[in-house]
């Protein structure tokens, strides 16, 4: 066991360092403690309680996260009718937070024993929710006096909330290092924890009951705790307090989930910030990292998964302009809407894509979505990739994907039609055309508008439309009827929409792949071989590739049609 800081802050870290939690508060003069606790964790109170004996007069637990004023105002009349000196709160954010209620209260002192990487142990920071609004504030009576720091009480937090919890942890250093009013020792704490808290979520993440890992992401949380209560906090705390204060979204996630989003809306503003995010982390693209470790690891990444819908997002945001606080990077209503329309449509942020609005001609609801663009500057692009996602994915990640699977090809633009609610149309491909309406329309017309825009500047020669699963059928349902001339189609599992206008007059002389798995569970093989019958009957060049399997997914073959499609494109061969 290892004392790291000394008074007034006494930190100790060490495994098993629980068990003289209630030597030190004895040695630091505590007469009658208050312990705080979650109903379902109140064993580690229960614990120091009973090595404290007489000095210990009670334990209060609660089941309410985001510390709910009139659970704040029970513990207060508790501490005061007990005449208690000290509280301890054994727990995560919560318990810790209704020791600081008591603390603005009255003239106790606070012992932090955390068994998450919430943060809140090392701070003066407070915050209580009243009438669904979070309200918070510094104050130095409620920063903690001891904090023990024991990484075998963290074993007991699961895969999933240990994952949050360090995610939670890395916002705050995050924060810290670009906040103009950080102290040297917040932003080396900050910087000293970026490897820590990335090792230690990639290490739990294989293996909860890695000692070691847990012990690594301990002493992250910890500095990362440090790091927040020496800096002001921006536009990512006030986001995730208003979330989780309003709509009672969940603390830690909210946090997990913001972070990409705030970090890349942030980046323009500081460069220095990003350059030693992308060393630490090694990656030019921090706000991408971060999103896709997230991903890999099977956590959400959009604010839909938390429930969270479009009318909702805009009284956040109405919310959150009201505020006054700090922030590197400006905030007006347009730039806070569509930061927050990025994270409910999960669409990757990342430093290499850009923006633009849909271009004239298009309408319907997709005609508002912006456009991404990613890859080469379309100056300079020898073939341009016209994406067009799947149900349930966004422009950004589908660009992406594409890109990684061409990582040999630095000549590659990529340009990705974004739909509404992440969905082209709402019903299957075959339902009746007038379910579908008006957003199978408002697809074909973004499609088009697309088209043309890149035609007009570059060989239609060079443009390749890709689609895949839903992006695949609205790809070929495209081609079944417009008026423009492609080359190269490929349609990665999906077929065409009967429409009474088709005529599949485009698809004489395409080169047009068609892949799929023998039993996708979405697009049946049959359906597959009479679309792709039709476009044959249209004398396009047709590929045809059904792979075993029943995995929805882009396969081996479609990667190696989208390569081939490419070289094609490039040099200009039809």
């Amino acid at each position: 066991m290892e004392t790291l800081s000394r008074e007034p802050d006494r930190v100790v870290f060490g495994v098993g360092a629980e068990s003289a939690t209630a030597e030190l508060l004895i040695e630091l003069g505590a007469q009658r403690v208050l312990l705080i606790a979650q109903d379902r964790h109140a064993e580690g109170a229960a614990r120091i309680a009973h090595a404290l004996g007489s000095r210990a007069t009670f334990v209060f637990t609660t089941d309410r996260p985001q510390v709910p004023a009139e659970v704040a105002a029970a513990a207060v009349a508790r501490a005061r009718t007990d005449g208690v000196d000290w509280v301890l709160a054994h727990g995560g954010g919560t318990p810790i937070g209704i020791a600081k209620a008591i603390a603005l209260e009255l003239p106790v002192k606070i012992a932090a024993v955390p068994t998450t990487y919430a943060g809140s142990e090392r701070t003066n920071i407070w915050g209580i929710t009243r009438d669904e609004r979070k309200l918070t504030g510094r104050d130095d009576r409620v920063r903690p006096r001891l904090v023990v720091y024991d990484p075998s009480l963290t074993l007991a937090l699961d895969r999933a909330l240990s994952l949050d919890s360090l995610w939670n942890a890395l916002a705050h250093s995050v924060e810290a290092l670009y906040a103009n009013d950080a102290t040297p020792e917040a932003r080396r704490a900050a910087e000293d924890s970026l490897s820590l808290l990335i090792a230690g979520i990639t290490t739990i993440a294989k293996d909860p009951q890695d000692l070691a890992g847990r012990t690594l992401a301990l002493r992250g949380a910890s500095l990362a705790s440090l790091s927040l209560g020496a800096a002001s906090m921006g536009l990512h705390h006030k986001l995730a307090h208003v979330l989780g204060g309003t709509l009672g979204t969940p603390h830690a996630r909210t946090h997990a989930t913001l972070l990409p989003y705030t970090l890349g809306f942030n980046a323009p503003a500081v460069p220095e910030t990003v350059q030693l995010l992308a060393r630490a982390w090694n990656t030019d693209d921090p706000p991408a990292f971060i999103y896709d470790l997230q991903r890999s690891l099977g956590l959400a990444t959009s604010l839909r998964a938390l429930g969270v819908t479009a009318a909702q997002a805009l009284r956040v945001v109405d919310e959150v302009l009201l505020a006054r606080y700090p922030n590197p990077r400006a905030i007006d209503r347009n730039a806070l809407v569509t930061l927050l329309d990025d994270a409910l449509h999960d669409r990757r942020p990342s430093l290499h894509t850009l923006r633009s609005v849909v271009p004239s001609g298009a309408q319907g609801p997709h005609a508002a979505m912006t456009v991404t663009w990613r890859g080469a500057p379309i100056e300079d692009a020898r073939v341009v990739v016209l994406a067009l996602h799947g149900r349930g994915a966004s422009a950004d990640r589908f660009a992406a994907d594409l890109q990684r699977r061409l990582e040999t090809r630095n000549d590659v633009a990529f340009v990705a039609p974004q739909a509404r609610d992440n969905t082209w149309y709402p019903k299957g491909f075959l339902a009746p055309l007038a379910e579908n309406q008006p957003w199978l329309d408002s697809a074909l017309s973004v499609v088009d508008a697309l088209w043309q825009k890149l035609a007009s500047t570059l060989d239609a020669r060079r443009i390749i439309v890709v689609g895949f699963s839903q992006g695949a059928c609205l790809a070929l349902t495209w081609l079944s009827r417009t008026a423009a001339r492609p080359q190269h189609v490929l349609a990665f599992t999906g077929a065409a929409t009967p429409l009474p206008d088709a005529d599949y007059a485009a698809a004489s002389g395409v080169t047009l792949y068609i892949g799929s798995a023998e039993k996708d569970p979405w697009v049946t093989r049959d359906v597959v071989e009479s679309s792709a019958a039709r476009f044959a009957a249209a004398h396009a060049q047709l590929t045809l590739s059904v792979v075993p399997g029943d995995l929805h997914e882009l396969h081996a073959p479609d990667t190696e049609a989208l390569l081939r499609a490419v070289e094609a494109a490039a040099s200009g061969d039809s």
